[in-house]
């Protein structure tokens, strides 16, 4: 599942990427010239590329989301085992409701990074590649510029301000 997943996220994420260089193709390729036809054709290219990135992401968070019920299911199976087989004393040790609370807010945690966070880490990672890329291709020195700048004020947020913002709570 998780292998089927990938692909899935690869797939979206290069129709995600794909959609804009789309775009502009229609408009300096086809609505500046006035090509009725070839636009049409572009629009319809530009339709299956938002429709397959919908499928796509929907497939991708649904097969994540069963992968990561079955981990979870697991997970629960072999901590119920395991509560059976500790003693009397451990129990009596420990809060019931401390135990319970925790044993199943670290499983919910498990199956929110599951379910949510490693696709969209992996997305989000591919789209970036991805739309470097395109950006480097199309025009290099804009792409440069771009890069830059949004690294440095990204650099500048995260050793600057967001230090001092967080003493400030």
């Amino acid at each position: 599942l998780l292998a089927l997943t990938a692909g899935m996220v690869v797939l979206s994420t290069v129709l995600n990427v794909i959609s804009p260089y789309l775009v502009g193709l229609a408009i300096d390729g086809y609505i500046v010239p006035g090509d009725m036809p070839g636009l049409l054709r572009i629009v319809g290219l530009l339709f299956a590329a938002y429709a397959g990135h919908s499928l796509f992401a929907w497939l991708q968070t649904y097969i994540m989301a069963s992968a990561a019920q079955r981990t979870v299911r697991d997970i629960r199976a072999d901590l119920f085992a395991r509560l059976q087989v500790l003693p009397l004393r451990f129990f009596d040790q420990r809060p019931h409701g401390e135990l319970m609370s925790r044993l199943t807010n670290d499983v919910e945690n498990v199956n929110q990074v599951l379910a949510d966070g490693v696709v969209q880490i992996v997305s989000g990672f591919l789209s970036m590649i991805g739309i470097a890329g395109v950006m480097l291709w199309t025009n290099p020195v804009l792409a440069l510029v771009s890069i830059i700048s949004i690294s440095s004020m990204t650099l500048l947020l995260n050793r600057v301000i967001a230090p001092r913002t967080r003493s400030g709570f």
